[in-house]
């Protein structure tokens, strides 16, 4: 077949302080973009080929209040295709999400916050255990 490699993985390197709804994450780490399908300008990945895609996902959130929320979304061409949340913790937690998506040649797919009603943080920096927060996926068939 005539179906080339697509991989990234990226990360955060910095803390992101109460993001609100909309808010749209550019890994600004970017340690595997083969087929250059991340845009660390954007924060986006665009298929660079049509085919099946594994995404995943993962921010580590600091801790909330009683009453707080914090839904994260991954977005493609705009429309929510997968969602991970966090309600009060008295400790850091972490949301991820994994998904298998078909994507078309020029999809676009990036992670955004739907809601947060506290002052919830997102982690970035690099832990000493590897990173806090994480947006990586390759293609699996075309």
């Amino acid at each position: 077949t005539n179906c080339p490699t697509v991989a990234f993985r990226t990360q955060l390197t910095h803390d992101v302080a109460s993001p609100s709804a909309d808010f749209h994450f550019v890994f600004d780490d970017i340690k595997l973009n083969i087929g250059n399908g991340y845009n660390n300008h954007h924060g986006t990945v665009v298929a660079p080929v049509s085919g099946i895609f594994f995404l995943s996902y993962r921010f580590t959130i600091t801790p909330g209040t009683s009453s707080s929320l914090i839904r994260l979304v991954m977005k493609m061409n705009g429309e929510i295709v997968s969602h991970a949340m966090s309600a009060y913790e008295s400790h850091r937690i972490t949301a991820s999400y994994t998904n298998i998506n078909h994507l078309n040649a020029g999809d676009d797919v990036w992670l955004e916050v739907l809601e947060n009603n506290d002052s919830f943080a997102i982690i970035g920096n690099i832990a000493t255990l590897g990173p806090y927060s994480v947006f990586e996926g390759f293609l699996i068939a075309c």
